[in-house]
Order: C-alpha cells, then sequence, then structure tokens
C-alpha cells in the first residue's frame, strides 16, 4: 500500500544512528581530558609515554569519526533510498489512480451512452404508441361519426318514405276525387251527345246525322257542352227541328280529351 512522504520522513528520523552526537560528546570530553592530563602536575611520567597515550587518544577519536562518518552516508543513504522509494510508490499510486479515473471515465461515457440509447428508445417506443393510440381514436371517433349520420341519414329517409307514402295516398285521394268530380260534372245525354258527334267526325260519312231538336232538354244538354268548352261556340236558335247541324258542330280538345278520361275509367273486358 502507498505510504505518505510524510510518514517517510518520521521514519528516516527514527532510523538515524544517535550514536554520532554521542561520539562528538565523548570525543570533546576525550580531548579535555588529555589537556587536562597535560596541565596538572605528574609525579614525572616519562615524557615519551605521554606523547604516546594522547596519539593513541586521537587516533581512537579519528577512527571513531571517521566509523560515524560512515554510518552517517550509509544512513543518508539509505534515507536517500528510502526517498526514491516512496517517490516511486507515490507515482506508481499517481498512475493506478489516473487508470482507475480513466476507466471510471470510460465506464461514465458507456453508461450514459446505453442511457441515452435507452431513453431515445423509450422515447421512440413512447412516440410509436402515442400515434398508434391517437391512430386507433381518429378511426374509433370516424367510424362512431359516420355510423352516428348514417342513422341519421337513414332515419331521414324513413320519413321522407312515410311522408312520400303519405303524400301518394293523399295524392291518389285527391285524383280520385278529381276523377269523380269530372266524371260526374257530364250526365249522360251531354255525354252521349259529344261521343256520338266526335264518332261521326272521326268517321267523315257524309250520310251520317245528328239532327236538332227543339226540346228544351236538347237544347239545354247542347248548352251545357257549348259552354264548358266542349264544343266550339254556335248559335243554337238558327237551326230548325229535325235539321242536320252535323257540319256546324266542332268538337274541342278539351272534349276529346274528356272523352278519352271517360273511357279510361270504364271497365276493360277480361282476355
Amino acid at each position: 500500500m502507498p505510504t505518505s512522504p510524510a510518514k517517510d520522513r518520521n521514519t528516516l528520523s527514527r532510523l538515524r544512528p544517535p550514536s554520532l552526537l554521542a561520539a562528538l560528546c565523548a570525543g570533546s570530553v576525550s580531548l579535555f581530558g588529555v589537556a587536562a592530563a597535560a596541565e596538572e602536575p605528574t609525579p614525572s611520567p616519562p615524557a615519551n609515554a605521554a606523547t604516546q597515550a594522547g596519539a593513541a587518544t586521537l587516533q581512537n577519536f579519528t577512527e571513531l569519526l571517521k566509523a560515524e562518518a560512515s554510518r552517517a552516508e550509509t544512513a543518508t543513504k539509505h534515507e536517500s533510498d528510502v526517498i526514491e522509494q516512496a517517490l516511486k510508490r507515490e507515482g506508481e499510486a499517481l498512475t493506478f489512480l489516473e487508470y482507475v479515473v480513466a476507466a471510471a471515465g470510460a465506464v461514465l461515457v458507456a453508461v450514459a451512452g446505453f442511457v441515452a440509447w435507452a431513453l431515445t428508445a423509450a422515447n421512440r417506443a413512447t412516440k410509436t404508441d402515442i400515434e398508434k393510440e391517437v391512430r386507433m381514436q381518429l378511426t374509433a371517433r370516424v367510424a362512431e361519426e359516420i355510423e352516428a349520420r348514417a342513422k341519421s341519414t337513414l332515419e331521414r329517409i324513413a320519413t321522407l318514405e312515410s311522408n312520400i307514402g303519405n303524400a301518394e295516398q293523399s295524392l291518389g285521394k285527391q285524383r280520385k276525387a278529381i276523377r269523380d268530380l269530372v266524371h260526374w260534372t257530364m250526365g249522360y245525354w251531354p255525354y252521349n251527345h259529344l261521343r256520338v258527334i266526335n264518332d261521326m267526325k272521326i268517321r267523315g260519312n257524309p250520310n251520317d246525322r245528328f239532327e236538332f231538336r227543339s226540346e228544351n232538354a236538347f237544347k239545354r244538354e247542347l248548352g251545357f257542352l257549348i259552354d264548358n268548352g266542349y264544343l266550339e261556340n254556335i248559335n243554337l236558335d238558327s237551326f230548325q227541328d229535325r235539321e242536320n247541324m252535323l257540319d256546324k258542330l266542332t268538337v274541342t280538345d278539351a272534349g276529346r280529351h274528356y272523352l278519352a278520361f271517360r273511357e279510361s275509367l270504364a271497365p276493360k273486358p277480361l282476355g
């Protein structure tokens, strides 16, 4: 597991030997001791022996300084190695962290892309469903409207057919009433005179005769035909009794239509 530089420095401070300070103190004490011994009057030790003792002490102190310097160099080198290893671990940790961050970023980008795709697909599906639902509702409403209008149209048609039926019945009754009125507005003798005159005119036989009679009934019947427009107007007073008046009589279009109408009302023979 990577460690912090502060922790490595604490470790190095614990690993640094305190013997250098102790050695320096001990050397100083030895020098002062040698100087004091040189100053103190001695019972006259031999000068050669004192010189050798001082040289030996100085040599020991020098060796001690060399040993302490060597240990200090070793400790410094060890501290440098520890720092280098700590920095290396720091770099590895940073590299690993960058890899983790990059991997996490890639994962986040992939997740975001998947979420965007899922949302797009969901929106597309939702849009398709909405369009389908709207189309179905419009179709249903159009079908309902068509059905309602068709039903209303059929009802109006039925009403019109009923009205037409009633109108036809009423018209039939009116036609029958008119036929009856037209039929009965002319009696038998006026109709018979009109029919005989028309038949003689159609045949064109010069021997046919339609004689005038001076009776009031005959004058009244011919007067009815003239007054209603079935015969052209003539003066009946100008004729003598039993005179042939066929050449002076003319059947009008109204007279011929009336004769055709009366003939249509006559029962037809079977077969």
